[in-house]
């Protein structure tokens, strides 16, 4: 990626200019590439530009999911339906598991994330279909798999639903969104497995 020098700013000079290039960002609207120790660390963009790459990233959600009801729709036979009524008559009793690698990353967190993965997974208790499904992301094959998200989407729950009458709720992963840190995890949790 080519960026102009002028665009490049020393985080110790920042800190000193902060109200004068934000200014100069909202006038010009071109991002501000902050150095650290010569080395990119974070990137100012304009409310605009910020607002504008949110909505890029619904769009490629929407595709996403596109994708996944154009495959299942090539599968589709309403005579295999279930009622819902039935799935939760069969199913009143859903267990929660880790698989000891996402146990580790469980405990790691902070004892806010906690809270709050605990509140999204007492919710997958009622519902393990809460998530969306993954399919395949980045050539990661997460095929069986679902997302939920914790932290305004910072963070993702990855896990499976285990037994054809949803028995088990097996965990995954829990991780940052970031760079497709956790679907790279949590695939090569499954490779290890195979």
């Amino acid at each position: 990626m080519l960026v102009e020098t002028k665009q490049m700013l020393p985080i110790t000079r920042l800190q000193k200019e902060l109200t004068q290039t934000v200014r100069e960002l909202s006038d010009s609207g071109k991002p501000v590439y902050i150095l650290k120790n010569n080395n990119m660390e974070a990137v100012l963009l304009s409310y605009y530009e910020y607002e504008y790459l949110k909505e890029i990233e619904t769009i490629f959600e929407q595709f996403e999911i596109q994708n996944v009801i154009e495959t299942r729709l090539k599968k589709y036979d309403p005579k295999n339906n279930v009622s819902w009524e039935k799935i939760r008559e069969e199913a009143w009793f859903v267990n929660i598991q880790f698989i000891p690698e996402a146990a580790k990353d469980y405990k790691s967190l902070d004892v806010y994330l906690k809270k709050l993965v605990n509140e999204k997974i007492d919710k997958l208790k009622e519902d393990p279909f809460l998530g969306e499904a993954l399919g395949n992301k980045n050539n990661i094959d997460l095929t069986g798999f679902y997302k939920i998200y914790v932290a305004k989407k910072s963070y993702r729950i990855v896990y499976r639903i285990v037994k054809e009458k949803i028995e088990i709720v097996e965990i995954w992963g829990i991780g940052k969104r970031n760079r497709m840190e956790i679907y790279k995890i949590v695939g090569k949790r499954i490779s290890k497995r195979k």
